[in-house]
C-alpha cells in the first residue's frame, strides 16, 4: 500500500496521541463522542504550523493541504464544500472519499466512517488502525475500542475477537476482556500487547501476596532498588506454585505452598526469570560497555542458575 506523508510509523506517536484530549483546543473537542468529532473546513488553520502535530490539515482559502513533517501536499480529488476533518486523528472526509493524511482510503464509505479514538476508525464494513492499516476479518458492526490508559493499549474488540492493532489475540474472550488497574485480562488470561502473559489467577495471587513482601524486598539498600509489586507477579513457575516480583536489580520469590519469600540480588537488568518448576532463578551476566568497546572477551558472561534450596550457583550456558 502506498505510504502517505503521515506514514511515519504511526505507532511511534501513539503516546502523543493518547494525550490528545489534553492538548486539543477546547473549540476543537468533540461534543460527546468520536463520531461527532468532525469539524468543517471553515475550522481549518490558515497557515502551516510545524509545531502542532495535532493539526493535520490547513487551507490557503482555496485548496486544502496535508501536513507531513516539513512537507505539505495538496489533497487531490477533494470536494472543498463537503470537506471535514477529525479532531482525534489524521482523518478527513468529503462526500466522495475518506482521507488519511493525503492518502485516499480505497473503498471506504465516507457517510458511515467514524473515528473511534486515536488508534481505531471504521465505516460500515471496514475497521482501520494506525491510519491506513485494515484489520482483516474484523466485524465493523460490533467493533469498539477498549478504553485504556496511556500505557496500556491500544485494544479493540468485536463480537468474536479482541485486537491489538492489526493482531488478533487468539484466546481472548471479548465479552469479559477489560483493561483496569489490575491489568489487561479476560476471565481466563492476562495479556501483554498481542500475546499471553499468564493465567488470570495471578491477579488473585497479587491481592494475596503483594502486600506481604518481606522488608528485604520492599526497601532500598546496598545500592538496590525496592520492589514495587505490579498488578500481578512478573515471574511464575509453570504450575504457579512459585511467583516472583522484580525490580531492575532484585527479585523477591514467594513459594505459595509454604508462604516463604526469598530475596535475590538479580533483577530485570540481569534478565531474571524462574525455571518452569520454580526451583531455580535464572539470571544473565552481560559484557560491560568497556569490554565491548575494547573488543575484550568475557568468559564469565552467560546464563546462570541459582538453586533456590541450596543457594548453589551454576553457569548453564
Amino acid at each position: 500500500m502506498k505510504r502517505s506523508l503521515l506514514g511515519i510509523s504511526a505507532i511511534l506517536i501513539l503516546a502523543i496521541l493518547a494525550t490528545a484530549s489534553l492538548l486539543i483546543p477546547k473549540a476543537l473537542m468533540p461534543a460527546d463522542s468520536a463520531s461527532s468529532a468532525w469539524l468543517p473546513a471553515s475550522s481549518l488553520p490558515t497557515h502551516y504550523d510545524i509545531n502542532n502535530v495535532l493539526t493535520w490539515y490547513w487551507t490557503d482559502g482555496t485548496k486544502i493541504y496535508c501536513m507531513g513533517g516539513t512537507i505539505q501536499r495538496e489533497l487531490k480529488d477533494v470536494d472543498v464544500d463537503t470537506f471535514e476533518f477529525s479532531a482525534l486523528y489524521a482523518y478527513a472526509r468529503d462526500k466522495n472519499h475518506v482521507f488519511y493524511g493525503d492518502e485516499i482510503l480505497p473503498g471506504v464509505d465516507p457517510a458511515t466512517f467514524e473515528v473511534l479514538d486515536t488508534t481505531y476508525a471504521k465505516d460500515a464494513t471496514h475497521v482501520y488502525t494506525q491510519g491506513n492499516q485494515l484489520i482483516e476479518g474484523a466485524d465493523a458492526a460490533t467493533f469498539t475500542s477498549v478504553p485504556v490508559s496511556q500505557f496500556q493499549g491500544p485494544y479493540g474488540k468485536d463480537r468474536a475477537h479482541v485486537y491489538w492493532l492489526t493482531h488478533t489475540l487468539p484466546k481472548a474472550d471479548p465479552a469479559t476482556f477489560t483493561v483496569s488497574d489490575e491489568g489487561i485480562h479476560d476471565k481466563n488470561w492476562i495479556y501483554q500487547n498481542d500475546g499471553l502473559f499468564g493465567p488470570v489467577s495471578l491477579i488473585t495471587d497479587n491481592r494475596r501476596y503483594a502486600g506481604a513482601l518481606p522488608g528485604d524486598c520492599t526497601k532500598a539498600g546496598n545500592g538496590h532498588d525496592p520492589i514495587v509489586p505490579s498488578s500481578y507477579p512478573e515471574l511464575f513457575s509453570e504450575n504457579l506454585r512459585v511467583i516472583g516480583y522484580v525490580s531492575s536489580d532484585a527479585t523477591c520469590v514467594i513459594d505459595k505452598g509454604s508462604g516463604t519469600a526469598q530475596y535475590f540480588e538479580y533483577g530485570t537488568d540481569q534478565g531474571a526469570e524462574l525455571s518452569k518448576d520454580g526451583s531455580r532463578l535464572y539470571f544473565m551476566k552481560y559484557m560491560s560497555e568497556g569490554q565491548a568497546v575494547n573488543g575484550e572477551e568475557c568468559p564469565s558472561c552467560g546464563k546462570y542458575a541459582i538453586d533456590r534450596i541450596t543457594g548453589v550457583i551454576n553457569k548453564v550456558q
